[in-house]
């Protein structure tokens, strides 16, 4: 069997070049992301707790009246009708305290579901929730649980509200009003930064709605594309690294373009070419990270967003441009051929992602629409899985001696080193390295993909270099492919698996050398259910590395014709 990369100028010094790619070493906080906890620590004094829990606060922020507002916000997103008619049905009083519904964002909901029953429900609701919390409360005034429930109000308002009485709609005015001033006071006390942003479109939807303070929407504007730009790379990928907190800020740019369309021409017409172009690119990289069958890769917390989801999001943002093929800073390589398509996590684990997996230099493969290699899933609340589902083993990745790439504890992170990806002889070649293991063995992780033109043949090269530091000898390097529950595997006598992808005539053979390989049950997450299946383990002896200087396992996936 022929393990060979075929030769390719463009890598010829890959190994000789060794310029890094990301940015400086840095230490994770913790091993599992909790965004919630940091959006909720955000600055506020106990005196200031006190004050606005007065009257005189909310008599420090009377103002002139809102007029009802004539502009007509066309929402870009749909609700589910099934889950707002359990709503309409079962009724919405127990669910006051219920912070899952106190951004309102069930409004989408029960709007599409339709009928007065539903318009009744979400009006009542609405001056429930008016007069229970008409003092300002630290929860439900936190940033950007306003910012989100001042976005979700004012897309569904003419629904709900243009019907109503004049009493509704000066109490609902007041409540918006009232909002977007405490809104205005406190968007910068909250720390992280896709709160800000949460936070700042709801307050730029008000300003335009409400049709106040609209010489402050330049200002407000330049602000928020300052923070949008700094949440990304220079490549248009979000800075977590992350696919779905990178599709929430593509959501979220989508509804602040809605409102500015209704912004004075004069005021807007910068700041909408801007953000077209920021929604452009970003469009274009979301593609990178997505499979045949339009789900997202199972990195950095992939693969929670329903393949129509991501289709509505890139459809409505009006872009037109090819596939990002290369994110050079946030880290991600895609080859496809054919119908296959492979794509490969190039980067270390970012603090700012929701789940900051030790996933470098992980690949994954679909056939068509289906999915053969693949990462164990997405982020759990469970901290003890969220934490199993952050290590290396859990996705298609060399270990050395069972320890991660990265390791937050021992503030360890990998640095990437002389990334590329191209055309080679006869298809696709991509190339990258790590220092993961540098600190702990002396040693680097290379590794070459190749995938041929056809998409019908996959083959790789792990090697390990040693480079002279100090550290402990490795006993083994452990190369895992996980494969999708859907996918059948069997040894053969000579050391090879034959693969069979369900669904598909054509199976596929994995042969290797330089390790041992066998077969190991594994699990796969998917819409939050665990699914068993297996996974193919090269064990590569790794004790002489010291006086050999390099290791090298070869392995390859490829296609058989049917009989």
């Amino acid at each position: 069997m022929d393990f060979s990369l075929p030769d390719c100028r463009l890598f010829e010094n890959s190994y000789i070049n060794r310029k890094l790619v990301s940015p400086k070493a840095y230490a994770l906080t913790k091993l599992s992301y909790d965004r919630e906890t940091t959006q909720q620590n955000w600055r506020i004094t106990h005196v200031e707790r006190l004050l606005r829990s007065s009257a005189l606060f909310r008599w420090q922020l009377r103002g002139k009246a809102a007029d009802w507002p004539t502009a007509k916000l066309i929402d870009p997103w749909q609700g589910n009708p099934m889950r707002g008619g359990q709503l309409v049905q079962g009724g919405l009083t127990t669910l006051l305290s219920d912070e899952a519904y106190q951004d309102f964002g069930w409004l989408r909901d029960v709007r599409d579901y339709g009928g007065l029953a539903g318009m009744s429900l979400a009006r009542d609701h609405i001056m429930k929730f008016k007069h229970r919390f008409h003092r300002w409360d630290e929860a439900l005034y936190r940033p950007d649980r306003l910012g989100a429930r001042l976005t979700h109000m004012f897309f569904s308002l003419r629904w709900f509200g243009e019907s109503a009485s004049d009493e509704f709609q000066q109490d609902c005015l007041d409540m918006l009003q009232f909002q977007a001033k405490i809104l205005a006071l406190d968007w910068q006390r909250i720390e992280d930064k896709e709160a800000q942003i949460t936070a700042l479109i709801g307050l730029y939807i008000a300003h335009v709605m409400l049709q106040q303070n609209e010489a402050e929407l330049p200002a407000l504007a330049d602000v928020i594309l300052d923070k949008i730009l700094s949440s990304l790379n220079p490549d248009w990928g979000h800075k977590s690294r992350s696919p779905e907190t990178h599709l929430r800020l593509l959501r979220k740019l989508i509804e602040l373009r809605q409102a500015a369309l209704l912004a004075p021409r004069q005021q807007t017409e910068s700041f909408e070419g801007r953000l077209n172009d920021i929604i452009a690119n970003m469009a274009n990289l979301t593609k990178l990270w997505r499979h045949q069958n339009g789900e997202f890769a199972h990195f950095q917390g992939g693969g929670a967003s329903a393949a129509p989801l991501i289709d509505d999001v890139l459809k409505k943002t009006g872009a037109k441009g090819k596939i990002t093929t290369q994110a050079p800073h946030t880290g991600y390589l895609r080859l496809s051929a054919g119908r296959n398509c492979l794509i490969m996590d190039a980067g270390a684990p970012q603090p700012e992602a929701d789940f900051p997996a030790a996933s470098t230099l992980g690949i994954e493969f679909s056939v068509g629409q289906a999915r053969f290699i693949v990462g164990v899933g997405q982020y759990s609340a469970d901290p003890k899985l969220a934490a199993a589902l952050s290590q290396s083993s859990a996705h298609s990745t060399l270990t050395l001696d069972g320890l991660d790439s990265s390791d937050s504890r021992a503030s360890r992170i990998a640095q990437l080193h002389d990334i590329e990806a191209g055309p080679a002889q006869g298809g696709m070649l991509a190339v990258a390295s790590h220092d993961g293991y540098l600190a702990t063995h002396g040693i680097l992780h290379h590794r070459q993909v190749y995938l041929t033109s056809d998409g019908g043949n996959l083959r790789g090269a792990d090697r390990l270099e040693y480079t002279g530091d100090p550290g402990e000898i490795p006993d083994f390097a452990i190369i895992r492919f996980h494969l999708h529950p859907r996918v059948s595997a069997a040894m053969l006598g000579d050391a090879r698996i034959l693969l069979k992808i369900h669904g598909q005539k054509a199976g596929w053979i994995f042969k290797s050398s330089g390790g041992t390989p066998h077969l190991a049950p594994s699990l796969y997450l998917e819409n939050g259910r665990r699914t068993s299946c297996q996974q193919i383990v090269l064990q590569v002896p790794a004790s002489h590395i010291r006086s050999l200087g390099t290791i090298e396992a070869k392995w390859a996936f490829i296609k058989s014709t049917p009989a």
